[in-house]
C-alpha cells in the first residue's frame, strides 16, 4: 500500500456534492476528528473527548487552522486530512495528507 503526503487538488465529492475519498472515489467515507488550532491554543475533538490544549509548537502562519480528518469504510480504507486556513477575509482549502495510520475512530453519530 502506498501512501501519500502533501497532495493538492480540488475537494473529491460525488454527484450530490459529498465528500469521497481522494485516493479510491470511495463514497463511504467518515468523520474521524475536527481540530481547530487558533493563537496558542489547540481544540481536537475525537469520539472519546474533546480536548482543549496548548499548541505544540510555535505557530508559523497568521490566522487559524482547522483540520478535519476522515477515513475511507469501503474502499482502500485509508485516513485522508483536509485543511481550512484563513486570513485577511480569504479561507484556503488544502488536502494535506493520505495515510496508512491508524484512525481515531469515528465522530458520534446517531
Amino acid at each position: 500500500m502506498v501512501c501519500k503526503n502533501d497532495f493538492n487538488g480540488d475537494l473529491p465529492t460525488g454527484d450530490d456534492n459529498h465528500v469521497v475519498c481522494p485516493e479510491c472515489g470511495c463514497e463511504e467515507v467518515h468523520l474521524s476528528f475536527c481540530k481547530v488550532d487558533q493563537g496558542t491554543t489547540s481544540a481536537l475533538v475525537t469520539y472519546e473527548s474533546t480536548q482543549v490544549m496548548p499548541l505544540e509548537s510555535p505557530v508559523r502562519r497568521r490566522g487559524s487552522r482547522i483540520l478535519v480528518g476522515f477515513f475511507c469504510e469501503h474502499g482502500c480504507r485509508k485516513t485522508f486530512t483536509y485543511s481550512f486556513t484563513f486570513h485577511e477575509g480569504r479561507t484556503y482549502f488544502k488536502a494535506i495528507s493520505v495515510g496508512c495510520e491508524d484512525r481515531l475512530g469515528e465522530l458520534w453519530r446517531d
